[in-house]
Formats: structure tokens, sequence, C-alpha cells
């Protein structure tokens, strides 16, 4: 049902299941749908994630965001992993993928 509206109009529908708000149904609709032209605004780690990759700078996140226009999504992405990076998890498996591998090689 939400593939078929629009990003405003999936984000609205989102919001009407209890316990989801504005900014859980901007990440469900980026990272679950592909939806590029929204981004979860009022995130508090938005600001502390802009810090690591413009650091000592005021960064204007929904200018920016504006700027960016149907690509914005793709914002939280590039956040996303300069966090990741920071911690040193880029490049890293995860357990739950080794688990998996283990899983599926005692299948065969």
């Amino acid at each position: 049902m939400i593939e078929e509206r629009s990003t405003a109009e999936g984000a609205r529908g989102l919001c009407t299941i209890e316990g989801i708000g504005p900014w859980t149904a901007a990440v469900i609709l980026i990272r679950g749908f592909g939806r590029l032209d929204t981004f979860p605004g009022n995130d508090s780690s938005v600001a502390a994630n802009l810090a690591l990759v413009a650091p000592g700078v005021t960064v204007d996140a929904e200018h920016i965001t504006e700027m960016l226009g149907s690509q914005r999504g793709m914002l939280y992405f590039c956040l996303l992993l300069a966090r990741l990076e920071t911690r040193g998890e880029v490049g890293r498996a995860s357990d739950v993928a080794s688990v998996n591998v283990t899983a599926q090689d005692t299948t065969r």
C-alpha cells in the first residue's frame, strides 16, 4: 500500500500507526522503501553526525536537505556512514552475518 502512495501520503499513513511518528516514518520510507526524497528531521544525531563530517562549522541541516531536493535521503546514509566509520565499523563483518554464514554452511 505504501509503495503505491507518494512519500508524503506514505508518511501520513505510517503515522496513523500507534508508536510511529514523523521521524520513524521517514526512516521506514528511506531504509525500507528507498524513498530518497525524505529525511528524518528533528533527529538529535543529525547535528552530531554533521559535526563529524564538518567539524567546527555551523551547518543548517534543514537548508542542506532543501538544497538536496529529491535526493535528501542520501544525506541520511552519508551521515550514518560517517558515524559508523568513526566507530571503526565500516568494512567489518557483523556478528549476525557470521552467524548466518555458519548456519548456511552447516545445512548444506
